[in-house]
């Protein structure tokens, strides 16, 4: 048997995934909609990073998997919200850092500013995104909605 750690894979990436279950889909192609959709309905959550309105294009948002599953929780993650001026603009977690002024911490006198050593705007973004989801699932219970 292989163990985690002779796997390659680093502590943080393994805890991270651990009990992940990976599919790949192609959301360009209709076999893949017709995926994510069947993945939908039967799925209590789903977790989604795409840049706004992106799978609107694919009809796999919000509003068509809502209406198949209306249990279903739908959370999406974006770097600049759902709307507003940059909402096109990829996130990445070094954007974050420089824009939430968090390099400012780690800076040296005289220097340019440095980024944090662990990935904490990403890190952040996913404790606040379960946060989010528990509740959502709270109100599930409550209501029968996602």
């Amino acid at each position: 048997m292989k163990r985690a750690y002779d796997s390659g894979l680093s502590a943080y990436f393994n805890r991270a995934n651990r009990n992940n279950h990976w599919v790949a889909v192609d959301i360009s192609s209709a076999k893949g909609q017709v995926v994510i959709r069947a993945l939908a309905q039967e799925s209590d959550i789903l977790v989604q990073n795409f840049k706004p309105s992106r799978l609107g294009k694919y009809a796999v948002d919000h509003e068509p998997l809502r209406r198949a599953n209306p249990g279903h929780v739908y959370c999406s993650i974006s770097g600049f919200r759902q709307t507003g001026p940059n909402t096109h603009k990829p996130g990445y977690d070094l954007m974050a850092q420089g824009h939430g002024r968090i390099m400012s911490l780690t800076d040296e006198p005289d220097r340019a500013p440095m980024k944090v050593g662990v990935g904490i705007a990403d890190v952040m973004c996913g404790i606040n995104a379960s946060s989010a989801i528990l509740e959502a699932l709270f109100h599930k219970c409550r209501t029968g909605e996602g």
